[in-house]
């Protein structure tokens, strides 16, 4: 086929993937998955298959056309909570959105867990603090317009089973995951095992049930009821009817379909010798024009001259580059928005920001403060000056999803890249965590560690922090407690709250610092008083004990007495004085 003849046959389909959008949506919804895969746990046995299992998932799901899919491995609690939080802002903007998780997973009081690398569980009560309910799983997804999907391959035997300890006589804890029933329609939830039966991990190299997803995700016409029950069926057959997986959901007499059943039609001519297959490559592998339309549907109607530049950098010899040339042009001839004095006001606007962000350095509320939503309407005139500290900013908003702009991490780690490479310090620490965690860039640690020192040497507080949370967990790096404590300590002498309280922490348990009771009170207490939340529960949680030593606990009391707050025995036991005085210092 000639380039010409190609091009024109790619227009076509384009048009006709248009025309179409009534009786299919194929190509015109947006779907997102995060796809997760729990292996290395660090307190019980390695479970060899979830990393497999993920990703393989990732690219079967990539296969059918999901325009993103986040990939992730072995989180611990604090990067599960934070994936699941972005993945949500993810899915407000999507019409589909799926979640897969393979790892260990348990029932308590009929709440569904799904239990983090780093999870010790030594009692029932720990489940609540280490590990992460279902439900927030599925809030992760909820905000999808048409299709919520959540898979679990999580109802493995359990290992903590055997060394949990009980504290509540009538506390019950189960063999798998219990039954749920989501609240939302066109909900679905699929299990490995139905409820209060357990999965097989399996021999080979995926679990038997995902084995049967990967066998049927990439199958053309098969409506999503009958996909799971042919996965059903499979794997009922493949461990001689001892698994049976269930799926919980109501659906709408809609049909849903990962292919539609006319998709097929959409592959390339089997005739086509231009080159755009790759050597080695299936005829029948992800169409990339498929990705070209789903980015140029969410931005066709936008009014920002930075989506449709950076639809011509990704898509220069697209099907919709002189489009996007037109629309580009326009937008630059618009006047910009000048105040009573003829000048641009994006200075005063971008001030009004750094204001705001050096009150909060470390998560500063830019995204979700409304007053400054009119302020972020100025930041694409400021990129195109080519401020740094406006491309941060615009950054941040598509990050976060705030001051009116969608969620995009592509764009966002675009803005960062560009700012960084000015030598702005917030921007290269914020690239610098992408690249930790694999969020708008491909996950590399070589590469994150190399952007956070940088920030650092320019004394940033979130590089700080985060320098600090990578050697305490040994995030692409040899855990190092030590390091932790010095990059938590210059973000703290900064006044940064959350550095305190991980070095409340530290002090506490003598970990990679002297165990300094008096410290530890200090921070913990300081850290309250800066808004953290989990300060304020770890002191006054009713297990106050299984988390801060008695050492800790006296000097917290004791504190409380200089500043007249308190005036009980210092014991080490919070009863209704302390707990009063706690809430006195931090000001509730």
């Amino acid at each position: 086929m000639h380039i010409v003849s190609l091009r024109l046959w790619c227009l076509a389909v384009a048009i006709s993937t248009l025309v179409a959008l009534s009786t299919t949506v194929a190509y015109a919804e947006k779907r997102v998955a995060l796809v997760i895969g729990n292996s290395d746990y660090q307190h019980v046995a390695r479970l060899p298959n979830p990393q497999n299992d993920a990703a393989s998932i990732a690219e079967a799901l990539r296969q059918v056309g999901f325009d993103a899919v986040i990939e992730k491995n072995d989180l611990p609690f604090q990067l599960l909570n934070i994936t699941l939080r972005d993945f949500a802002a993810l899915a407000d903007t999507a019409d589909v959105a799926l979640v897969f998780y393979a790892g260990h997973g348990m029932e308590v009081e009929k709440v569904n867990y799904l239990i983090p690398v780093d999870a010790a569980l030594k009692s029932d009560r720990d489940v609540s603090y280490e590990a992460i309910q279902l439900d927030q799983v599925i809030q992760a997804v909820e905000g999808a317009r048409r299709m919520r999907i959540v898979i679990l391959d999580a109802c493995r035997d359990n290992p903590f089973m055997q060394s949990i300890k009980r504290t509540g006589g009538t506390r019950s804890i189960g063999r798998g995951l219990s039954i749920v029933e989501p609240d939302q329609g066109n909900t679905l939830i699929s299990f490995a095992a139905k409820a209060g039966t357990t999965a097989d991990d399996g021999d080979a190299a995926h679990s038997p049930f995902t084995a049967a997803l990967l066998a049927h995700l990439n199958s053309p016409g098969l409506e999503i009821s009958k996909l799971f029950r042919l996965v059903r069926d499979q794997v009922l057959q493949e461990t001689g009817y001892r698994q049976e997986p269930f799926t919980y959901g109501s659906l709408s007499s809609e049909d849903f379909y990962l292919i539609a059943p006319d998709q097929q039609a959409m592959a390339p001519p089997p005739d086509s010798h231009d080159g755009l297959v790759e050597s080695g490559t299936s005829e029948t592998s992800f169409d990339p024009r498929q990705l070209e339309l789903a980015f140029w549907k969410s931005i066709e109607n936008s009014n920002e001259a930075s989506s449709f530049q950076s639809y011509l950098e990704q898509f220069p010899q697209g099907t919709f580059a002189i489009l996007a040339k037109n629309k580009l042009a326009k937008l630059k001839e618009q006047p910009s928005v000048e105040s009573s004095t003829g000048k641009s006001d994006w200075q005063a606007e971008l001030a009004a920001m750094k204001e705001v962000k050096d009150r909060q350095p470390e998560y500063f509320a830019m995204a979700t403060v409304p007053e400054l939503a009119e302020a972020a309407r100025f930041l694409p005139e400021a990129v195109a000056e080519g401020n740094a500290q406006a491309q941060y900013f615009l950054g941040y908003c598509y990050y976060h999803g705030g001051c009116g702009y969608e969620p995009n991490y592509a764009e966002a780690s675009r803005l960062f890249i560009t700012a960084a490479g000015q030598g702005n310090a917030d921007a290269e620490a914020s690239l610098g965590w992408l690249y930790m965690i694999g969020d708008g860039v491909v996950e590399e640690h070589p590469e994150g560690l190399k952007w956070l020192n940088r920030a650092a040497d320019q004394g940033n507080v979130f590089a700080y922090n985060k320098l600090g949370y990578i050697h305490e967990e040994g995030m692409g790096v040899d855990q190092d407690y030590s390091k932790s404590a010095h990059f938590y300590q210059l973000a703290a002498d900064q006044g940064d709250a959350g550095a305190k309280y991980s070095l409340g922490q530290l002090y506490n348990k003598g970990t990679g610092v002297p165990f300094d009771p008096q410290k530890s009170a200090i921070y913990l207490l300081e850290a309250g008083k800066g808004g953290i939340v989990q300060s304020k529960a770890t002191v006054m949680s009713d297990e106050a004990a299984d988390f801060l030593s008695t050492e800790t606990r006296k000097a917290i009391q004791s504190e409380l007495k200089k500043q007249g707050l308190y005036r009980g025995v210092v014991d080490g036991q919070f009863g209704p004085g302390t707990r009063q005085a706690l809430k006195a210092y931090w000001g509730e």
